[in-house]
Formats: structure tokens, sequence, C-alpha cells
């Protein structure tokens, strides 16, 4: 059996993460990050290039957690996909692409951080009791909780 995998996109948060709600409601939540470019040189030494510029949307529980965490110059892990789509600028079709997050958190490799457990903790507890009981939780969606 593979190990199951998704695209993932590493980098910065470049620009002040913006929220905002689908027609439905969902929460969203778009910033542009920066990808860091480096090309190696012939005595094995890497020259920093310009870092290239790319937009990242996330929906429901992902928006809402990047909202609360995440802000301008941070450095991010996300997992995901790649969305192409085709909009109309001024009358002129133009090709987007977006990073369409479906997990996203600080990189742990150039960011000091602290966790919170509590709330997994809690979990933990609740779901024990909840199977104890033999009851089912709230199927209240999840990021209403965060908000």
């Amino acid at each position: 059996m593979s190990i199951p995998t998704k695209t993932s996109l590493s980098g910065f948060i470049a620009t002040t993460p913006h929220p905002s709600s689908t027609k439905s409601g969902v929460p969203r939540m778009f910033a542009r990050v920066g990808k860091p470019r480096y090309r190696r040189e012939e005595d094995g030494t890497f020259t920093e290039l310009e870092p290239s510029f790319h937009d990242l949307v996330a929906f429901g529980e992902s928006a809402v957690r990047a909202l609360s965490t995440l802000q301008k110059h941070d450095n991010f892990v996300a997992e995901g996909r790649v969305n192409r789509r085709t909009i109309e600028r001024d009358g002129v079709p133009t090709e987007i692409e977006q990073f369409i997050v479906s997990k996203i958190g600080p990189d742990a490799a150039r960011t000091t951080f602290t966790m919170d457990r509590s709330q997994r903790a809690s979990r933990t507890v609740e779901r024990t009791s909840t199977a104890a009981r033999g009851t089912e939780r709230s199927t209240s969606p999840v990021f209403a909780r965060a908000m």
C-alpha cells in the first residue's frame, strides 16, 4: 500500500491574510504568499533570487485557524492542491492559479512557536465520555466553534 500524499507549498505570508466568506457562508481566507528561490553556483554556494509570489486560499476550519495563527511575514507549510481557472479582468480572459489549502501551519524548521494542546485534551475527554454514554456528539460545523 502506498503512502497517500498531497501537493505541498512552503514559503512566507507576503500580505496580511484577508478574511471573507463564500456565498453559502463558509469562512474563507486569501493571502499572497512568497516562495524563496535560490540558484546553485558552480563553486557549490547558493545565490538568493527574488521570490515568486502566488495566491493562497483556505476554506472552513483551515481558514479560521490560519486567520487566528498566521500573519504577514510568517513562514508556513501547507498541504492542498493547485487550482487553475480563467477569469475575466477588464473584459480580457486571464488564467489564474491558486493554491487551495487543506491544511496549513507554521514552518517548524524556520519558526519558534508554542503549541496549545488544551483543546486537544478537552476533545479527547469529550470523545471518551461520549463513547462511554453511547451518544453522538454535536453535528455543528467545527469552524463555527472557532469563530
